[in-house]
């Protein structure tokens, strides 16, 4: 089976006070046969901030907390599979600038060899 790892794995933005639904992470599938295998997330958090993850232009979470560190990320069991993209936004409520983090990892796969042995 053919497979790579995401290409853009780390994104850095700095939201000013009050600043609402900014991109932080975009990642998408180019190729009509590729299919996405997100398997590790890790990510900055403070109080009154969020981050919203969607998985193929849906909703997928709101997410309020650490979900893990870059040493130490938190594992998706099993993959969220995706076919087109994901993107997570970020919303600052504070009134203080922060830094918001995210890394994630996974796999892509070519689905003409999906049949196939590894």
């Amino acid at each position: 089976m053919k497979t790579e790892r995401f290409a853009v794995r780390h994104e850095s933005v700095t939201l000013t006070a009050g600043q609402s639904n900014i991109l932080i992470y975009k990642y998408e599938l180019t190729i009509d046969h590729e299919i996405g295998f997100w398997e590790e997330m890790a990510n900055t958090w403070v109080g009154l901030t969020y981050y919203e993850i969607y998985v193929d232009g849906k909703y997928f979470e709101k997410l309020e907390r650490v979900m893990g560190e870059p040493e130490s990320p938190h594992r998706w069991k099993p993959p969220i599979v995706f076919k087109d993209s994901i993107v997570i936004y970020g919303t600052n409520n504070d009134s203080a600038p922060h830094v918001f983090e995210v890394i994630l990892d996974g796999q892509i796969v070519d689905k003409r060899y999906m049949n196939e042995g590894s």
